[in-house]
């Protein structure tokens, strides 16, 4: 049937930008359809309304087909309407895409450390300076101003065998569940 409307889009020209955001080697001439048949559809109709409308887009899109890749994409129309040319501006954004979703499950298990009913207390760097304490630990220090401050100053009564367990987390870096009471 022929409607007129842009059904593929092909690599006109590309450059050396391209080769090395682009899973894709060797594309300058060839049709997308040809590359990757199974192309998101998504795509060719972003594609096909810059084309035929002349209005820019940008916009944030992940490709299962392109190896599950994530694109910032700036597409716009270049040359006369009746050529419906669109030129594509893109950056592979996969790894910042990856980056920001550990980041966000990070968060998210923080929060859920936070709540916990049981005290939980984060340092970090040799001298235990607290990054985080839960409400429950902050409970059982009664007040004491703890985030940036060195562990052995907020809580000075911490045993050696605690602390022999922080150097050990510190030094090896696996993890060391403990049970301790305070009497408060």
């Amino acid at each position: 049937m022929e409607t007129g409307e842009p059904l593929d889009y092909r690599m006109i020209e590309v450059n050396p930008a391209f080769e090395k955001q682009s899973p894709q080697g060797n594309a300058e001439g060839r049709w997308m359809r040809e590359l990757y048949p199974q192309h998101e559809e998504r795509w060719f109709e972003i594609y096909r309304d810059v084309a035929l409308t002349g209005e820019p887009i940008r916009f944030q899109e992940r490709s299962k087909e392109l190896e599950t890749l994530w694109f910032d994409v700036y597409a716009f129309r270049i040359g006369p309407p009746q050529q419906k040319h669109v030129g594509v501006i893109f950056t592979n954004i996969t790894e910042r895409k990856h980056s920001e979703q550990a980041l966000r499950d990070s968060v998210e298990r923080v929060q859920v450390l936070a709540q916990a009913p049981v005290a939980i207390v984060v340092f970090r760097g040799p001298e235990f300076v607290i990054e985080l304490a839960n409400p429950t630990y902050q409970a059982l220090v009664q007040g004491r101003e703890l985030v940036g401050r060195r562990f052995a100053d907020v809580v000075p009564e911490i045993g050696a065998d605690v602390w022999a367990a922080c150097h050990h987390v510190m030094d090896t870096g696996e993890a060391v569940v403990r049970e301790e009471f305070y009497r408060t």
